[in-house]
């Protein structure tokens, strides 16, 4: 083996850092074992007899790999880590620790970060621990009630077997008090033979597989199946667990039919030769005992908590544990799984032998007949058949989110992550309706699970706000409520029969236990009792469920139908029902119209069609901050936003734009026209009213003008401080990210002139907030004829000599105002309702009224109609000018 040197640990750790690789088990000589109590009352007893008596004490050899001063053993961990405390301890009573903090520093455990984390604090933060250490007192139970110490630590068998041994070293070393320089002399007492993996003749793999025979290192799935299996073992041998799956037979199921899936799935998926295989299907199981020991730890969470002792929110740590930490905790506890055997081991093995039972192709199949990826190209979802029948999945979700997690380094959203516990849940209540039998998935099946996870999928969709880790537990309870509320209810029953039975479900209720204190969406809760009622009291009627899937799996909508949630008897009785805006009801030729008026709008291409359609009935704006919008064109998630109800906003104008305009659709059902045609003529017949009655309101001039409001790529904002001169839009038009405001009517009039006199009027909207703080939300002049500049007011248009100040007018100007050959009949003529030709102002006639709305300008009048269509007076009049 060639030579050797002689060496102390003083010596060692002086000249190169010591790790403790991962591949390591635990430090074992703190344990409580009677026969490790022996191991370490021995040698303990040969390092004092060494130290006391100063009697030289040889340890033997220590292997290990060197690499750029870096020293990692292979064999010789437990004497290091012991060496290491009683170093530790013999400079914190020769108060040297400060002095020493480099040297301790290059002493580390790479095997878990707790220990690693727990050594660093050691080295760095103890020096006052040893002034409260007495002869009488345990070092240990100092170094506990440190502020930087961890109650969790406990379960760290390495911090723990580190306090019973520096505890062991106090009892037995106390009594020396020059110990650190009797450790740190020359020369030394303690020595030992050391090795560097390059002096040897063998490899790393072969020295590991002569000393440890453990092979390579370990994947976390081997390291925490040979823990786990171990501990339970422990646990059964004194009686704290009693399973009626053999120990062996849990091993074997690890080793064969549980990961087969996971072999099977990596297989499928992976076609490369040089791909480790192996190794994908270790992680991939790994990574899936992660997600549902997870699922049990913080089902249990406040139990653990209380065990523990801990102010603390454990839950916050679980992503940082290692695998068999997690299972470590949950192996006593109860959860979902116990409510066949009485314990979660069996439950776990009921489990994976069902998800084996079915295999990896069957859980394909089974998620991509019950879920489909939302394409933004619909004709894809138009040319499946079947489409409307399963669960659009939105955000790019993929169908086979099992395949997608055990598969994804980073871990999934909370939404997809409660998505497949829902399915799992229902899994789990299968199994428990025939506990012996070999799970089977059939049509029947598939059936009942779309139904059930259409339910959990509106209502993740809806709780967006709420999806945030701080929140999984409560809605990983909710998850076992809602599915699993009782075992012998029928398969149907899948929302909660608190909620169900908690009165007449056609209102919002926020009064039941479970709706005040749920994370989801409150409203949502009760529109799904409401639909699944209506599905229920409609079950063979075809027609209506499938529309209602149809509007579900809508990306305006993605499963909130609160805007089509109206019926007659609110609009024409709703001073005789108290709080009506609460009523959840849905009428069946209101759904069924919406479905053919939306499925015509289903990629988004025509939204400007549906914007129009729907001003026609109301004011449906979605409100934020001072802003209202109506829609963009090429943003489906911005309709969603303005069709959602919640508790706090119900929507009320829109559902009445909705509904409205769904009932005059089922009127035309017997008509051949197509939707297109049909909305066409019906706001071509709603602007001819507004004219014939002479109330042009603002949403006049945004369906009339809708194309020319505003340039395409833009989305409606109105600041409604006031009704016209205020109206803007934002929009990316100078540069990219940069919010820019223009006046929408002066912008069309400059789009009017380009088309009906081909003349090219330069539009200067507004610069960006930032750069023009004076003048935010004020218009640019459009100079409609040279060195006469158009602005925008309230009741009209006003004419000045600036582009930028309205109120100024030259004396030129002035006097063209007056000239009947000039620009006089503007001012003057049947359609003005008054004017001032020394400001340029001319008042159309309309109807004014109150501002109700508080704006950045405060209360005051507005316009609430004008009699005569602004944009076509102004356009008409320098049309003739220039005929």
């Amino acid at each position: 083996m060639g030579s050797s040197t002689v060496k102390s640990f003083y010596q060692l750790l002086k000249e190169t850092e010591v790790v403790i690789p991962m591949i390591q088990r635990d430090y074992a000589q703190g344990r409580l074992t009677e026969k490790v109590k022996s191991i370490r009352h021995d040698f303990s007893d040969a390092l004092y007899n060494a130290c006391k008596y100063k009697k030289p004490l040889h340890l033997d050899f220590i292997y290990g790999e060197e690499d750029k001063r870096q020293f990692k053993p292979f064999d010789g961990q437990q004497r290091l880590t012991t060496l290491f405390l009683l170093h530790w301890y013999a400079a914190g009573k020769a108060e040297k620790l400060a002095e020493e903090k480099e040297f301790f520093n290059r002493f580390c455990y790479e095997i878990r970060e707790s220990t690693r984390i727990f050594i660093k604090k050691l080295n760095n933060e103890s020096g006052f621990l040893f002034k409260r250490l007495s002869d009488d007192k345990d070092i240990s139970s100092i170094i506990k009630k440190a502020p930087w110490y961890v109650a969790r630590w406990k379960f760290d068998q390495s911090i723990s077997g580190m306090l019973v041994m520096l505890d062991a070293i106090h009892t037995k070393f106390k009594d020396i008090p020059d110990l650190w320089k009797r450790l740190t002399e020359e020369p030394p007492l303690i020595t030992f033979f050391y090795k560097p993996l390059h002096d040897l003749s063998l490899k790393s793999d072969e020295l590991y597989i002569k000393m440890n025979a453990r092979g390579k290192q370990l994947t976390e799935f081997e390291n925490f199946k040979a823990k786990f299996v171990e501990h339970l073992r422990e646990k059964s041998l004194r009686g704290e667990l009693k399973i009626k799956t053999p120990l062996n037979e849990i091993e074997r199921c690890f080793d064969t039919s549980w990961i087969s899936i996971f072999w099977d799935n990596i297989c499928s998926g992976y076609k490369f030769y040089y791909v480790d295989k192996a190794v994908l299907c270790d992680k991939a199981f790994a990574r899936f005992l992660r997600y549902i020991g997870t699922i049990l730890y913080l089902l249990n969470d406040e139990q653990i908590r209380s065990e523990d002792n801990q102010a603390t929110n454990m839950s916050d740590d679980v992503r940082t544990m290692k695998l068999f930490e997690i299972f470590y905790h949950v192996v006593g506890k109860t959860s979902f799984l116990s409510n066949i055997d009485g314990n979660n081991i069996d439950g776990l093995k009921r489990l994976f032998d069902a998800i084996n039972d079915i295999g990896n192709d069957k859980i394909d199949w089974i998620l991509k007949e019950i879920f489909y990826k939302k394409d933004s190209d619909s004709s894809n979802e138009i040319n499946n058949d079947n489409s409307f029948l399963k669960v659009a999945l939105f955000n790019n979700a993929e169908e086979n989110i099992f395949d997608h997690l055990i598969n994804n380094e980073k871990e999934e959203p909370v939404a997809v992550r409660l998505l497949l516990f829902a399915l799992l849940l229902l899994i789990w209540q299968k199994i428990s309706y025939d506990k012996d039998a070999n799970l089977a998935i059939d049509a029947e099946d598939i059936k009942a699970m779309r139904e059930s996870l259409r339910t959990i999928r509106n209502l993740l969709e809806n709780a967006a706000d709420n999806l945030r880790y701080e929140k999984y537990p409560a809605q990983l309870c909710e998850m076992v409520k809602i599915i699993l509320t009782d075992p012998l209810n029928e398969k149907e029953d899948i929302v909660s029969r608190d909620l169900l039975s908690s009165g007449p479900r056609d209102r919002v209720d926020n009064e039941n236990q479970w709706i005040r204190e749920s994370s989801f969406n409150v409203y949502q809760i009760n529109e799904e009792a409401v639909k699944l009622k209506l599905r229920r009291e409609h079950k063979d009627d075809e027609k209506l469920l499938n529309a209602l899937n149809r509007l579900e799996n809508h990306e305006f909508f993605r499963g909130n139908l609160g805007a089509f949630s109206l019926c007659e008897q609110q609009e024409t009785e709703e001073r005789e029902q108290p709080e009506p805006e609460k009523f959840i009801c849905f009428d069946r030729k209101i759904i069924e119209a919406g479905d053919k008026l939306f499925s015509h709008f289903a990629d988004n291409s025509d939204s400007e069609l549906l914007k129009n359609s729907l001003l026609c009935e109301a004011d449906y704006a979605w409100q934020t901050g001072s802003y209202f919008t109506y829609g963009a064109r090429e943003s489906g998630g911005h309709w969603n936003d303005i069709f959602s109800r919640s508790i706090y906003n119900q929507r009320m104008d829109c559902r009445r734009a909705v509904t409205k305009l769904c009932r005059y659709i089922a009127e035309q059902s017997e008509t051949e026209k197509e939707i297109e045609d049909i909305l066409y003529e019906k706001n071509k017949e709603w602007l001819i009213e507004c004219e014939q009655s002479e109330e042009l309101c603002w949403r006049y001039y945004l369906v009339k003008y809708s194309d020319l409001f505003i340039p395409k790529e833009s989305k409606y904002k109105l600041l409604r401080c006031k009704e016209y001169g205020h109206i803007f839009t934002s929009n990316v038009y100078f540069k990219k990210n940069v919010r820019v405001y223009w006046n929408p009517f002066l912008f069309c009039v400059a789009e009017k002139m380009k088309q009906e006199f081909d003349k090219e009027i330069e539009f200067l909207p507004c610069g960006p907030r930032d750069e023009r703080p004076e003048r935010d939300f004020e218009d640019e002049g459009l100079e409609i004829e040279k060195g006469v500049y158009l602005h925008g007011v309230e009741t009209g248009w006003q004419l000045s000599s600036s582009p930028t100040n309205r109120d100024q007018c030259s004396d030129e100007l002035k006097m063209r105002f007056r000239d009947e050959n000039d620009l006089a009949p503007l001012f003057n003529n049947d359609d003005v309702k008054s004017s001032d030709p020394e400001k340029g102002i001319i008042v159309l006639k309309g109807e004014d009224g109150y501002l109700h709305e508080k704006g950045d300008e405060g209360e005051g009048t507005c316009r609430l109609y004008d009699k005569v269509d602004r944009i076509d007076y102004i356009v008409k009049f320098f049309k003739n000018r220039i005929n």
